[in-house]
């Protein structure tokens, strides 16, 4: 009789244990499941910081070289003479042009 319960209290011991086991299990995947949460989270919000950034740096790049574009091939047209436009205020395209290449106008 002694040993039957013996038997029933390391048989409850061993329940006892496996239940507190299994408790501390579904705590640990519950904390894993709240942890890989949290990672994805974080790594989604450090990807958008990264592409708003790379955006506003594209941005940034592409005004600049339009900027740059834009001095670049803007003309550096020489302002005609007052002398070159004639009474009605058109310019003698002829002579402006001439002048501007450096050449003489009566030539």
């Amino acid at each position: 009789m002694v040993e039957a319960q013996e038997a029933i209290i390391e048989k409850n011991t061993v329940v006892l244990y496996k239940a507190v086991l299994a408790k501390e299990v579904e705590e640990l995947r519950e904390k894993l499941a709240a942890s890989e949460k949290a990672r994805v989270e974080a790594e989604r919000k450090k990807a958008e910081e990264i592409t708003v950034a790379s955006t506003e740096a594209v941005e940034a790049y592409r005004l600049s070289e339009k900027l740059k574009s834009y001095i670049l091939d803007t003309p550096t047209q020489p302002i005609p003479d007052a002398s070159l436009v004639n009474t009605r205020g058109e310019a003698r395209a002829e002579n402006a042009v001439d002048e501007a290449q450096g050449r003489d106008a009566k030539a």
